[in-house]
This record gives C-alpha cells, structure tokens and sequence, in this order.
C-alpha cells in the first residue's frame, strides 16, 4: 500500500464555495498552458489573476476496494496569490458525481468509482476534508526519464518503492514499462538516508 510520505504532495480542499478547481503553485501541475491574455477570478477576499490552466493528478482511497486510485482534474486554474489548492464540489457535481459524508470524510461516487475525502492532517477539529496530490509524477517529467532504466528512475523520482512504480504503471495513463531488478539491491542513496546521525 502506498504510504503519505512517499505521495507527500499539496492537500487539496473539496469546497462547496468554488465554481472552479484552483492552485496556486504551478509545480501541481501535470500539464499546463499559461493564458495568453489577462484574466481574472472573483475570490472571497477580491479578485485574483488567473495566469493558466492545466491537468493535476490527485492520489485519494477508493472507498469501496480500498485501493489507492490517480484521478485527472482537468481545468484547473493556476491562480498565483492562491494559498490554498481547491477541489470544486460544484464542478465534481457537474461530472456526474454523487457526494455523501459522515464525521469521518467524504465520499464522491461515479458509477463504480468511489473517492474519499478525509480530514486535514493539520485540522484539530476534523471538519474539513481533501485529498492529496502527486508531485512527483507529472507527464512532462516521465516522458524525459522514460527511455531509462529502473535505477535512473528510482533516483530521479526520489527513490520511490518497487511497489508505488507498480501502482502508477497501474493507475497512471503513459507512464513508461519498467522492468524491475530481479534480487533486491538497496540502493546507496537509500541506505545513506537511514543511516543515524
């Protein structure tokens, strides 16, 4: 299973108040195109420039198998003064998801697809809810590591497990065969970082 340390990404928030998914750190971004001219977005606290917009994968549990799922957000503006990353619940409701919640978090479900939402790590109360991003596996990054072996991968992406490359060749569209070592080898840039101070 796929633990938050190796997917440590941004904490997105499913708000019920945004008309659009919005960041404000373009490094959430699978794909992206900055916008050519100039636009803006009414905020609750003013207006803010909206300088792009993009692809972001999200890692979440589907509630109903327990496995970790990649999901795609496509349209999501890239809204620099933005310090929070927001999930629109009226944009999840216009793709056909249905939500449903308890104390525990909450659940958007598409036909057999169901996603959860749990608390805030950093919220004591455990009243708001998201998921948290991939930082570490954007297309534009694979397609430039792609033609390479398991080791160069291994260190390129931070030397991730065996088991989270078998979870994105499974969950993640294009991501690049790779053909695992056949004896467990620990690589020295992973022994050097369990060694005590």
């Amino acid at each position: 299973m796929v633990n938050g340390s190796e997917l440590s990404g941004a904490f997105w928030l499913l708000d019920s108040g945004a008309s659009h998914h919005f960041t404000g750190d373009i490094g959430d971004f699978a794909s992206y195109n900055e916008l050519k001219r100039v636009q803006y977005a009414k905020m609750a606290n003013g207006v803010a420039l909206i300088a792009g917009i993009g692809t972001v994968l999200l890692w979440c549990l589907d509630h109903n198998s327990g496995d970790e799922r990649v999901i795609t957000l496509t349209q999501v503006l890239h809204m620099p003064g933005a310090t929070a990353h927001l999930i629109s619940m009226g944009e999840m409701l216009q793709c056909n998801y249905r939500v449903t919640g308890n104390k525990r978090g909450i659940s958007l479900t598409h036909k057999a697809e169901c996603l959860w939402f749990g608390p805030d790590p950093e919220d004591d109360r455990n009243v708001i809810f998201g998921i948290r991003s991939i930082p570490i596996i954007r297309s534009n990054y694979i397609a430039s590591v792609s033609k390479v072996d398991y080791n160069i991968m291994h260190w390129r992406f931070r030397h991730p497990s065996k088991e989270v490359f078998q979870r994105a060749q499974k969950h993640t569209q294009c991501f690049p065969e790779i053909h695992f070592p056949t004896e467990d080898c620990v690589c020295p840039g992973c022994a050097l970082g369990k060694m005590p101070n």
